[in-house]
């Protein structure tokens, strides 16, 4: 969730009617520009497992394959400071695409429908296969034409013929790549190692006894080169880290640790024992990767991710959210048999299947427009001073008040020169101060000492103040000063195009 400024589309744009050969190009839309809270929601649906359901009440294949998704519609849930919630209440999500259809058509006495009903579901159809990818992923724009989507565009993804559900239509969702890691090539990156470890050149042993003659250049030598002592116990050390880095399943590793002992004297059966092992359980590990894998690989085959839009979302309070999908009905289908598939074949005159409500989020805590900071009172603790940061008109705004008494709002509105003409900054915060104080042992943290963690605890000014809806939440300047928000937000005002000026009261003009 986020603060941002966005351009919404008044009024989406309507389903394309298939039946029309050259339809008419569409009007675009008129844009408003308005300071955005927003909540998104990425929402997994098994397909798989609802094509099971189909198959488990004697759908077809071709039927349970046919998974249309008319709307995805969602429920936010108010969660309060003390952890209860309120009633669930639905949300107006953002749609590039306006699906209009009926809740139920007239099925005949012979299973048919009639005709107004027959082309009405024909086009509805029709038009859901075509516009089905922005009912599933609405891609919101900001000003500049900037795809709005917190996770990227999705990459087109289409289902395997060979997977579950087969012949399903192609489901478009994002489908991240991951390299594997640690892994070596096998097979021909060592060629010329002997034919023994699979390598294209001739056997190693062989060529050196041949090629190596005695110190005259003479006859071949009777026996193997020597080692010394040091050498030896160099290679002895090799082999040691190869079998550590093999008994923690550093195959790649111990590989290489081998390298450098290959063809020592003494060591050869150690060797050659010592690869044969990390060969096999290399072997192994490689096919257990290789399943796990495909099991991760069908696993998203099997989900079609879902986004959903909270454009109208509270600004500075926390809900949780929950969703559900509703599916195109394929016995609404003029073509299906409804007489001899279904027991009741006024079943299938029902346009839409209802899914379950999914499980609650976590509580999501919004933005907010505006956020105040207690930076200090006077010493007779009659009054405090606050700053405010205000979010309008996609920048964030800055007012010093100083002197605020117990019973005074906190924030008014003020005007501010923002170099296209003074503009009316809205600084209420909806809060009240109720006290002023001190507080000799204010929480401003932890510190940590050796084992222990101990609370950091100081004396502090404190501020009690109390909102809209008459929650009362103290504040104090040790905590306020140091706050990363604070710093977070008085850079953005700083980083402003136009510094911030007072001007004379006039009608305000909206840059």
């Amino acid at each position: 969730s986020g603060v941002t400024q966005a351009n919404l589309v008044s009024q989406p744009a309507p389903l394309p009617d298939p039946s029309v050969a050259s339809p008419a190009a569409a009007v675009p839309a008129a844009m408003i520009t308005q300071d955005v809270v927003w909540a998104f929601l990425r929402l997994n649906f098994d397909m798989q497992q609802q094509y099971e359901i189909f198959r488990q009440n004697n759908y077809t294949r071709e039927q349970a394959n046919l998974i249309l998704i008319m709307e995805i519609q969602a429920q936010r849930q108010r969660v309060y400071p003390d952890g209860s919630t309120g009633s669930w209440e639905d949300v107006k999500s953002y749609k590039t695409v306006q699906v209009s259809y009926p809740q139920a058509v007239t099925v005949q006495e012979d299973g048919t429908l009639s005709h107004t009903d027959d082309q009405a579901t024909r086009s509805l159809f029709g038009g859901l296969m075509l516009v089905e990818q922005n009912i599933l992923y609405p891609l919101p724009r900001i000003l500049g034409g900037d795809p709005f989507t917190p996770y990227g565009i999705p990459t087109p993804i289409v289902e395997s013929a060979s997977g579950p559900g087969q012949g399903a239509p192609a489901i478009v969702r994002p489908m991240p790549t991951r390299q594997p890691v640690g892994r070596a090539p096998r097979g021909g990156s060592r060629g010329g190692e002997g034919s023994s470890r699979g390598g294209e050149g001739p056997s190693r042993g062989g060529n050196e006894s041949v090629t190596r003659g005695g110190p005259e250049g003479g006859a071949p030598r009777s026996a193997g080169p020597t080692i010394d002592k040091q050498a030896l116990a160099t290679a002895n050390q090799a082999l040691q880290q190869a079998r550590k880095a093999f008994n923690e399943r550093r195959y790649v590793e111990a590989k290489q640790a081998l390298e450098s002992v290959r063809g020592i004297p003494g060591l050869r059966s150690q060797v050659a024992e010592l690869e044969q092992q990390i060969n096999a359980a290399y072997t192994k590990w490689q096919e257990t990767e290789a399943s796990a894998a495909a099991r991760k690989a069908s696993e998203e085959a099997r989900n079609a991710e879902l986004w959903v839009y909270d454009m109208q979302a509270p600004a500075g309070k926390t809900y949780r959210y929950r969703a559900r999908l509703v599916v195109f009905n394929v016995f609404a289908h003029p073509d299906s048999d409804r007489i001899n598939e279904l027991k009741n074949p006024q079943d299938g005159g029902r346009i839409a299947l209802v899914g379950e409500w999914s499980a609650p989020s976590d509580p999501i805590p919004l933005a907010d427009f505006h956020y105040f900071f207690f930076t200090g009172a006077a010493s007779d603790k009659e009054a405090a001073n606050v700053d405010i940061f205000r979010f309008q008109q996609g920048r964030w705004f800055k007012d010093i008040v100083r002197g605020l008494a117990i019973g005074d709002a906190i924030g008014n509105l003020k005007q501010a020169n923002t170099g296209a003409g003074p503009v009316d900054v809205d600084y209420r915060t909806g809060c009240v101060v109720v006290d002023i104080g001190t507080d000799n042992s204010a929480t401003v943290g932890t510190d940590t000492k050796g084992v222990k963690l101990a609370i950091k605890r100081q004396p502090s000014q404190l501020l009690v103040c109390m909102d809209a809806e008459g929650a009362i939440e103290p504040r104090w300047v040790a905590i306020d000063r140091t706050s990363a928000l604070y710093k977070d937000l008085d850079a953005k005002v700083k980083a402003a195009v136009e510094p911030l000026a007072p001007t004379a009261s006039g009608t305000p003009r909206m840059p």
